[in-house]
């Protein structure tokens, strides 16, 4: 039973995945076009689109809170692996666990204080175009965050699940 929910679980958190990598892309391309227009109409058409540079620096935050999310999943983030590739082997899954607990605190922080700033400005609207506020910007800190966090839960379970097989194997 728990291994349908937890087959269930994965593939819910792998099309949340795949929104998120969606979402990326359109909004990368959505940054790209922003500039794109905010080049042509001040150097050939003599006037500034007051927005778009505020739009696409609040984009390019979510895409970068958004890619965090998802580089999780790839196991993308960078790793300094000098120290713990001379750690013997049977110990250095131990000290990955290690290094993902304390992941997980910092997460958890910045859900916590992602959701209290969010709720301090949600009202609050950005400088050049009144109707996005600035809550809206700051949500993408818990938001993110949760996304991080279930992605470092599936590391971890296959990490003990790989852990609790060795084991198995070796008590045989």
């Amino acid at each position: 039973m728990s291994t349908k929910g937890s087959n269930y679980l994965l593939k819910i958190i792998n099309l949340i995945n795949n929104v998120i990598k969606t979402l990326i892309g359109l909004s990368l391309g959505f940054m790209f076009v922003i500039l794109f227009l905010e080049i042509i109409s001040r150097y050939f058409l003599m006037f500034q689109i007051m927005w778009s540079e505020e739009i696409a620096r609040y984009l390019f935050i979510w895409i970068v809170f958004l890619g965090s999310a998802y580089a999780f999943k790839e196991n993308l983030h960078l790793y300094i692996d000098i120290f713990i590739n001379k750690i013997p082997l049977p110990y250095r899954n131990y000290i990955n666990i290690v290094h993902y607990i304390l992941i997980l605190i910092f997460l958890i922080l910045l859900v916590y204080y992602g959701i209290e700033y969010s709720k301090i400005f949600w009202y609050d609207p950005i400088s050049t175009v009144r109707f996005i506020h600035l809550g809206w910007i700051y949500s993408i800190m818990p938001l993110s965050g949760v996304l991080m966090i279930l992605n470092i839960v599936i590391h971890l379970k296959k990490m003990f699940r790989k852990d609790v097989t060795k084991n198995r194997g070796r008590e045989k």
